[in-house]
């Protein structure tokens, strides 16, 4: 009876864990797509003028709030990397970028600080918890407090960014020896969706775009 029971439910298993992995998998697409989504409407809304629209960020200490905050607001600095991806995708710059996900860094540290709160009632907990939190807002502090100056004085992520990425550059489609397996799985979604916001026009089709995006990389991000 009991191999009988063990027979029966492993195929359950199995389907279950076939499943979790393709929601994995289609999770990972809508991330892929949503980031596409955010650069092509940035591009689609700013056209060749993506650096004037962010010159009031150009300060790396703005750059550092606007992470901040932004991560702050949605309790997700995940998600605000994944949109400033997008935006440098579509144009912005990336010596702009680097002090926004700096400050994503340290926005994301109030969301444990909040959820060490949650522990104020016992004594000991709350300790325990705050102690924890306060481990990882001092390593993201001290980390932006060590590369933010290197970065204004030298120019070191973005330098390293360039060499990195400077592999890539001989194709011209910035993909390792041709092969860019994303793009062909994201291009036709984000035209067709595309198509028909530009009838709105370039600039609100661009912004529609870019809010659809942020939506998507929310509902990969649950």
């Amino acid at each position: 009876m009991m191999n009988q029971a063990t027979t029966a439910t492993t195929p359950m298993s199995t389907t279950t864990r076939w499943l979790r992995w393709a929601n994995l998998a289609f999770m990972l697409y809508l991330l892929l797509l949503a980031v596409s989504m955010v650069g092509s409407g940035f591009k689609m809304a700013t056209g060749e003028h993506a650096k004037v629209l962010f010159e009031f960020a150009s300060h790396p200490v703005a750059g550092l709030m606007i992470g901040l905050v932004a991560t702050a607001l949605i309790q997700s600095s995940s998600t605000v990397t994944s949109i400033i991806v997008g935006l440098v995708a579509g144009g912005l710059p990336v010596t702009t970028a680097i002090p926004m996900i700096m400050g994503a860094n340290i926005g994301t540290t109030v969301t444990n600080t909040l959820v060490s709160l949650g522990h104020v009632r016992c004594n000991t907990e709350f300790k325990r918890a705050f102690a924890s939190a306060t481990i990882h807002d001092f390593f993201n502090l001290l980390a932006v407090a060590i590369f933010l100056p290197l970065e204004m004085m030298f120019g070191v992520l973005d330098k390293i960014s360039s060499w990195l990425v400077s592999p890539m550059m001989a194709t011209g489609d910035m993909s390792m020896k041709g092969l860019n397996f994303i793009k062909p799985i994201t291009k036709p979604v984000v035209s067709a969706i595309q198509e028909p916001l530009s009838a709105f026009g370039g600039v609100t089709g661009g912004v529609l775009l870019i809010v659809l995006g942020i939506a998507t990389i929310f509902v990969a991000s649950l």
